[in-house]
């Protein structure tokens, strides 16, 4: 019972000091609220706070120690010896500050929506309505009322007429990049999936991924949100489809030492031949150069048909002459609305309408890439790391000075915000809207 009536009676005293403090008016705390609240507490435990005692009482010991030493001190000496006293004061002080310092930081705690990490969803729907046009299926029929109505008018024959059911026009194939760097784009690339699942421009979607270590062979695997993926392994040609009515988006920064390998433009040659195909860059447009699409060259591309394969897409006038069949055309979108709709328009057939995009040459990659893995065999020494040498001041410096000289004023705004806690994608995110 005394142990009941103690628990009592620290409520009793918690809902008192919560009235005088004005926190129950305040935030409009119920019953069910402060009973919350102290099961939260219960579970999350009690603070040590043996330390804190220890350290106090080291504290008194050692300022019962230097009044002892004052009272044995002779006046004299304490005349004479200035510096151990001054020592003695600093050191008290730095004392306190330390104790201070492993005090509970005063601040309430409080839950706030994650932001987004694609901020413009709802542009972006608006810009992929060029997809959403319907075709005949080829398998599946629906009843034709009219006709069928108008052939027992006209002939008694009461039998149902059929025709094809109008589906959405594409299926879609959403591959997904996994390198060193897309932890940073889990997020954003969840809910792209999300997004283009629920959008209604796409008959199916199914999304894969693949490692950038595998230079020599792309494999795909399924992937699901939250960055897990399936163990077992597909080829790419799984990616074609035979009704011509498939579209590939490939999801990357293009940074990758996969995108440093001649396999992958061969590969990305013979799905663009079949289907059209396009990478999503998450990296801004005046960034594309910095990665390997600047291994290509910029143009404009467009399509008078719906649906045609990369090989078809038209080249301005001054590069016909690079319309050859060892030619990798590739259009480049990113998450901008402006950008999507200009590539939608693209694939469904506005002939008036251009879209930015890169075009390869797959002999002269292929005796660049040669070049280089001749000079990584033959002068292994050129491509040691020299960071060593750097001290971490310089290397720290280096750092900061090539972030500002490629970042946007945006993004020099955003790391200035976030240096004031440690870096967190969510709040980052939250900054950002």
């Amino acid at each position: 019972m005394s142990k009941l009536s103690s628990s009592n009676h620290t409520v009793e005293r918690l809902v008192t000091h919560l009235e005088r403090s004005g926190l129950i008016k305040g935030l409009g705390l119920s019953d069910e609220d402060i009973a919350d609240a102290i099961w939260l507490t219960l579970q999350m435990g009690v603070v040590e706070i043996e330390t804190v005692e220890e350290q106090s009482n080291s504290l008194e010991s050692e300022d019962q120690v230097i009044i002892n030493e004052i009272e044995e001190t002779p006046i004299s000496d304490l005349d004479s010896s200035e510096t151990n006293s001054t020592v003695e004061v600093y050191e008290q002080k730095a004392i306190n500050q330390d104790f201070e310092s492993e005090e509970t930081p005063k601040g309430l705690p409080f839950q706030v929506p994650a932001a987004p990490a694609i901020q413009n969803k709802l542009p972006i729907g608006r810009a992929l309505r060029p997809l959403m046009r319907k075709v005949s299926s080829s398998t599946r029929t629906i009843i034709d009322a009219e006709a069928t109505v108008n052939r027992i008018a006209e002939q008694n024959i009461w039998l149902p007429v059929t025709k094809p059911e109008p589906e959405r026009w594409l299926d879609l194939e959403l591959v997904v990049e996994e390198s060193r760097s897309s932890f940073i784009w889990t997020e954003t690339v969840d809910e792209l999936q999300q997004l283009l699942q629920n959008h209604g421009a796409f008959r199916t979607v199914r999304v894969w991924s693949f490692s950038s270590t595998d230079c020599r062979y792309l494999e795909l695997s399924r992937r699901r949100k939250g960055n897990q993926k399936s163990h077992y392994k597909h080829s790419y040609r799984e990616l074609i489809h035979s009704n011509k009515r498939g579209l590939i988006l490939i999801v990357s920064d293009c940074t990758s030492n996969i995108w440093q390998q001649n396999n992958i433009y061969e590969c990305l040659h013979k799905l663009s031949n079949k289907l059209p195909t396009a990478i999503m860059q998450l990296f801004p447009e005046r960034l594309w150069q910095s990665s390997q699409l600047g291994l290509g060259y910029k143009l404009q591309l467009s399509a008078f048909n719906p649906g045609v394969p990369n090989s078809k897409l038209v080249l301005p006038s001054l590069w016909e002459e690079l319309e050859t069949e060892q030619i990798l055309k590739l259009p480049v979108v990113t998450l901008e609305a402006f950008s999507l709709a200009q590539w939608s328009k693209v694939l469904a057939g506005f002939g008036n309408t251009r879209t930015p995009g890169f075009v390869f040459e797959l002999e002269f990659l292929k005796e660049q890439f040669a070049q280089v893995i001749n000079q990584q065999s033959t002068n292994p020494e050129s491509i040691t790391d020299n960071s060593q040498e750097i001290s971490v001041e310089e290397l720290a410096e280096e750092v900061v000075d090539r972030f500002l000289a490629t970042a946007s004023p945006t993004a020099q705004k955003l790391a200035g915000l976030m240096a004031a806690a440690p870096v967190s994608l969510p709040v980052v995110n939250l900054i950002r809207r």
